[in-house]
């Protein structure tokens, strides 16, 4: 069933027109909630991925630091680096990216420059401008010395893999893809699970390198690295505001609402509140923005999403979006090597999206309806800790749980089989019950629901995705595997 055949059987249960807006808004929220606790609660068969997440290969280089008077008020900590082929976007499609690896600096005559530094924002034009701050802490650097240029050493690592934006729960790490791993370079594997105390009580060093025979998990950047995306919330009309721009030919004709979010290593944060705008022909949207540099914060692009109000389809008749589309995910067009996006630097206070070029047109319906879909914003990217760390390009196999998302449109439908849809329609009605005071009807299908709960855990929790422990233990390559099964049973009360 999708989200209205959802919507309209639970209206023929507890009878209300489904069809009034009001109605709609609230059985929508109600679904959504038991759709997402359903689908993330247990590692069911159905909300799981197996993905091959590219590591990083330890790259080295020369490079160049400017040394600035004391007087000046913003340092912007830039590395210039004598090559690009390190940092350039190209390489697997834009997959590998280096904004958030480590970078070592060494050789300068200073020792307060030499250290570990994390690498905030390489420039998408030349790729040889590196901004960084420091690892502890992530300040903001102020090269020391004499004033003028100095040549140093550096070192890129990737010290930790980010996993994607939808990743709930690992289950699983290992090396599968042998065809691209390498043979004699990295051999075939599993990768087993450590928690961080493991890694702490084992002083697992960093600088270890090799074929990786265990993983720690962490949900946000670890050590003393505290900045972090969701810190930085932009506010329309107070850091950034959206009128029309005259231009031949201009965007598809209709009303918008534009919305931006920043992008700090590789991860978008929250996104704003939106800005509505009306659009007629020979009009597109102008960006108004804020220089984040000044305010001292550095390395943050601006990503644009929009969404439609009311425009007209191909049936002449007007329609409405209920969710965002991202701008900064739609590929522009291949320029050289590299790919580009809809996106605006830390620097940039105007930014205007260009509506016309070879491969995309944004003047017409059919190149708004291209962009893809704004993904949900997770509080937590899961990340995890190698060891050892690969040094050279490997696809390490992840398996995990993935979030799917609300149901927004009438057509959605849920990423679950077909028979566990009756189970969302059962418990929205419990909901739905309860908040109109009707507890006699809410345990009588608290009751269904629990009944196709259970059928659901017969048909998709039969076979195991991972080992269930009912006691602390501690695992490895040289430690004992620990195994239990677990029997359900129904207690006296018939739970």
């Amino acid at each position: 069933m999708n989200l209205k055949e959802i919507r309209e059987m639970i209206g023929s249960i507890i009878d209300y027109d489904p069809e009034i807006p009001s109605y709609k808004n609230e059985v929508h929220k109600i679904v959504n909630q038991c759709y997402l606790e359903f689908f993330c609660e247990h590692p069911w068969k159905f909300n799981q991925k197996s993905v091959d997440i590219y590591t990083k290969p330890d790259v080295t280089d020369t490079a160049t630091i400017t040394i600035s008077a004391q007087d000046q008020n913003y340092p912007d900590g830039t590395i210039e680096l004598d090559t690009n082929t390190i940092t350039r976007q190209d390489d697997r499609g834009g997959q590998i990216r280096r904004e958030g690896d480590v970078l070592k600096l060494t050789g300068s005559a200073e020792s307060e420059n030499n250290g570990l530094y994390i690498i905030d924002k390489v420039d998408a034009t030349n790729h040889t401008t590196v901004q960084v701050s420091k690892y502890a802490q992530q300040n903001r650097v102020k090269w020391q010395g004499s004033v003028g240029a100095e040549d140093v050493n550096v070192s890129i690592q990737q010290r930790y893999l980010t996993l994607p934006e939808d990743c709930i729960a690992i289950l699983s790490v290992g090396i599968r893809n042998l065809a691209e791993a390498g043979v004699g370079t990295n051999a075939i594997g599993h990768a087993y699970p450590l928690v961080r105390r493991d890694e702490e009580e084992l002083n697992l060093r960093d600088d270890i390198t090799g074929t990786p025979f265990a993983w720690i998990p962490y949900d946000q950047p670890p050590d003393t690295v505290s900045r972090h995306v969701r810190d930085y919330i932009p506010r329309a009309g107070k850091d950034f505001n959206v009128t029309t721009d005259s231009a031949s030919g201009g965007w598809y004709a209709g009303t918008y609402e534009f919305a931006i979010a920043y992008e700090l290593h590789g991860q978008v944060g929250p996104m704003s509140d939106p800005i509505e705008l009306t659009l007629t022909s020979n009009q597109r949207p102008s960006f108004s923005l804020i220089d984040t540099t000044k305010l001292g914060f550095f390395g943050l692009r601006k990503r644009f999403f929009f969404r439609i109000k009311s425009a007209v389809g191909k049936d002449g008749a007007t329609f409405e979006e209920p969710y965002f589309r991202s701008l900064s995910d739609f590929i522009i067009y291949p320029a050289g090597p590299d790919f580009l996006n809809y996106m605006a630097e830390d620097t940039a206070t105007t930014y205007l999206p260009n509506y016309q070029a070879t491969n995309y047109v944004l003047d017409t319906l059919d190149g708004l309806l291209a962009v893809p879909r704004a993904k949900p914003t997770l509080d937590n990217r899961w990340r995890l800790k190698l060891h050892p760390r690969p040094t050279t390009q490997t696809p390490m196999r992840i398996r995990y749980q993935f979030y799917p998302g609300e149901l927004l449109d009438d057509y959605d439908t849920p990423q679950s089989p077909v028979d566990t849809h009756r189970y969302l329609v059962y418990r929205s009605c419990q909901e739905l019950f309860i908040k109109h005071k009707n507890p006699d009807m809410a345990l009588y299908y608290e009751k269904k629901a629990d009944d196709e709960m259970r059928k659901c855990e017969k048909r998709y929790l039969t076979e195991r995705s991972q080992y269930y422990v009912k006691e602390g233990f501690r695992s490895g390559p040289t430690r004992f595997r620990p195994f239990r099964n677990l029997t359900k049973t129904v207690g006296a009360d018939g739970s």
